[in-house]
């Protein structure tokens, strides 16, 4: 078994033999640059079972679906922000689709909330509202009950 770093504090534990892969929770299996960059590192390593930070254990096909999730909403939230809407205004107009059936869609928030302060040119580790987001979450997790 070998620990091997794939990004800035994100490690994969490897069992080649096995075909195992592990990581932190640089890889949640449930919901930026960064994590897509990390997603194909993992998928690059070949592991046949892979073992998430969150969610249940996958093959490469669980970091390839976070990944085009990631993209999508960063789309999305792009072409909200352009418009002027807020991120919880985005999320709530973005239609999660086949993600939609995923455990606590109300999550898209904080994905909006990162896409939209890389768009403002933010730092990545500048501190965040997390008593906000979710505050929003909340008003989300209703909005999507409702709608």
């Amino acid at each position: 078994m070998r620990l091997q770093e794939i990004a800035k504090d994100v490690y994969a534990c490897l069992q080649p033999d096995r075909g195992l892969g592990w990581s932190n929770s640089g890889f949640i299996n449930s919901g930026g640059g960064l994590v897509v960059d990390t997603l194909d590192r993992i998928v690059a390593l070949g592991p046949e079972v892979i073992v998430p930070g969150h969610g249940p254990l996958c093959g490469v096909e669980g970091p390839r679906e976070m990944k085009a999730y990631l993209v999508y909403v960063r789309e999305e939230s792009r072409r909200h922000f352009d418009a002027g809407l807020t991120a919880l205004e985005a999320a709530k107009r973005i239609d999660l689709g086949p993600y939609a059936s995923w455990t606590e869609p109300e999550r898209v928030l904080f994905s909006v909330e990162r896409a939209y302060r890389e768009f403002r040119g933010e730092p990545f580790d500048a501190p965040i509202d997390a008593l906000a987001i979710f505050r929003g979450m909340h008003e989300l997790r209703d909005h999507q009950r409702l709608h």
